[in-house]
């Protein structure tokens, strides 16, 4: 998860308003358990135009997946 954070930080400094990137990077640290980047990153790509429901269930069901890969 460590090289796509980075990668979708880089991103995102290249071109702030890249919801995709910002969704990336919610998404891994929704994975790692890190609720408070998670949102920080998830609120950037609702800014960026990310329909917000949509992008909340997408880390929801990434974070539950990461965790019962984590738990096997």
């Amino acid at each position: 998860y460590d090289v796509a954070i980075a990668a979708g930080k880089r991103a995102l400094e290249l071109n702030p308003g890249q919801y995709q990137a910002a969704t990336a990077v919610a998404m891994a640290y929704a994975a790692l358990g890190d609720d408070g980047e998670k949102q920080k990153y998830f609120d950037m790509a609702v800014k960026a135009g990310q329909d917000a429901k949509l992008l909340e269930r997408a880390c929801s069901q990434y974070a539950l997946r990461g965790q019962a890969e984590a738990q096997a």
